[in-house]
């Protein structure tokens, strides 16, 4: 004898068929200050994420300062010289430092990003991103 499914059955079925069918993979970025001397890939991989530097070329200097003062909530004093180094931008967190308390490299656009770099007097502002992927195999038995 054959059994006829409940509306219960029936939902799940239905809600199964379309968790198959919603598979997405949502990207989200963000940022993060690393810790005093650390790079921005080892400040991202601390968080299970990958550093993506190449997002601060679609920044302006608002948004940047923005990312500074609002976001990450950095106290400094915005230096107006031009990004001129590979470990920038960041905050120069070391007294002994003759920019001490100085938020560099917000201004300008480098020709090339290093994740790797660092400086031992600064931590570094970083950009980093995360990809979120939701398959509906592993929810189904």
């Amino acid at each position: 004898m054959d059994k006829i499914p409940t509306s219960s059955t029936l939902l799940f079925f239905a809600f199964c068929i379309l968790w198959i069918k919603s598979y997405s993979a949502e990207q989200i970025q963000f940022a993060v200050l690393s810790d005093q001397g650390q790079s921005c890939q080892e400040a991202c991989m601390t968080r299970h994420s990958t550093c993506d530097l190449m997002d601060l070329n679609r920044r302006n200097e608002e948004q940047m300062i923005d990312i500074l003062k609002r976001e990450l909530e950095i106290k400094c004093m915005m230096d107006d010289r031009t990004w001129w180094s590979f470990d920038q931008p960041s905050v120069v967190v070391d007294p002994l430092d003759k920019n001490f308390g100085r938020c560099l490299g917000w201004k300008g656009k480098p020709k090339y990003h290093d994740c790797s770099a660092r400086w031992p007097t600064v931590r570094r502002v970083c950009l980093c991103s995360k990809t979120f992927s939701c398959l509906a195999k592993k929810w189904i038995r």
